[in-house]
């Protein structure tokens, strides 16, 4: 464990105590965020409101790091889900016949029964065939 001097403030306890009651509203338990949202960056507003030394950037750069890894993800997934709407789409307008792709790339289709084909063979002979699921 390290500590590290942030400075002074000339802040009187009264307004201390009135600025964190203000910050309450921001800080509720339920928006907490390992990455984005922690008690690190609690303290590093706590340090902005006393008017001293910002909080040293080796405390939170694991969770920005994470923080960008997660937002990158999350950019990639929807990029993925917006590629397979497209796709499905694609393939509605050019490849099926009676499908219906909904917004969020779902498709509707109808499904036709599978019914027997006579065919008459070369020798003159009928071959049947039918489809299987």
């Amino acid at each position: 464990s390290e500590s590290v001097n942030m400075g002074k403030t000339s802040m009187l306890e009264a307004e201390f105590k009135a600025r964190m009651k203000m910050m309450e509203v921001r800080w509720l338990g339920k928006d907490y965020d390992l990455l984005k949202k922690n008690c690190c960056h609690f303290s590093d507003e706590v340090l902005t409101l006393l008017n001293v030394a910002c909080i040293p950037a080796w405390v939170t750069k694991l969770a920005n790091a994470g923080a960008a890894v997660a937002a990158a993800g999350e950019r990639i997934e929807q990029r993925r889900k917006s590629l397979g709407t497209l796709l499905a789409a694609q393939v509605a307008e050019n490849v099926c016949c009676g499908c219906d792709v909904h917004s969020a790339g779902k498709q509707s289709v109808e499904v036709i029964p599978s019914m027997s084909v006579h065919r008459a063979c070369p020798e003159g002979g009928a071959r049947r065939y039918e489809d299987s699921d």
